[in-house]
């Protein structure tokens, strides 16, 4: 069996375990997040591993020395290895960007507006920001939004605080929208979901 056809068969595995453990009634539950979790920890593992493996071809390739098989190479030869490396950086970069994209709408969607808005009262903070008070009974506090950050507290949060808490609780949401975080964290959730 050649050095393709093994990791042919070990992609495949990581592709099909959890579908067709996951598509199947009956199955017990621990034997189905058994099934994801040895996908996710391969998906997760697969770069790293790609990249060892390629490293040694390469250098392997650039030393003169034969490697059984071609290594990770595949059996290519010298010159043809760059193909090998740029499509791993291809996928990741195209699943960084539809992962970004997926990040962007859900953070459009998180955006205060319409009647939400029009019922809040918007709270000023030190350095300029200011927190938007909701009406609600949900106790909640969030920072959020991609092109117009807000931070939102609900009033459930603050009714049980003192004025004191009420202004730290305000003060920390009014920072993260001051420092950027709600559009850092959009970049770096794509990040790791790629």
């Amino acid at each position: 069996m050649t050095t393709a056809a093994v990791g042919l068969g070990l992609l495949g595995l990581l592709v099909l375990l959890p579908v067709l453990v996951g598509e199947r009634r009956g199955v017990s539950p621990r034997v189905t997040a058994t099934a994801h979790l040895v996908g996710l920890v391969g998906w997760g593992l697969l770069p790293a591993v790609w990249l060892a493996c390629l490293g040694s071809s390469i250098g392997a390739s650039l030393a003169g020395i034969q490697v059984a098989g071609g290594g990770c190479l595949f059996g290519l030869r010298e010159g043809q290895w760059q193909l090998a490396g740029y499509l791993p950086a291809a996928i990741a970069m195209g699943l960084l960007v539809w992962h970004a994209g997926r990040l962007v709408v859900a953070a459009r969607r998180a955006e205060l507006r319409g009647v939400a808005m029009a019922g809040s009262i918007r709270r000023e903070v030190s350095g300029g920001a200011g927190v938007w008070v909701v009406p609600s009974t949900q106790p909640a506090a969030y920072a959020g939004g991609l092109l117009r950050p807000r931070a939102v507290v609900t009033t459930g949060l603050l009714a049980p605080l003192d004025e004191a808490e009420r202004r730290a609780v305000c003060e920390h949401e009014g920072a993260h929208v001051r420092l950027g975080h709600p559009r850092v964290l959009v970049l770096g959730g794509a990040v790791a979901a790629a």
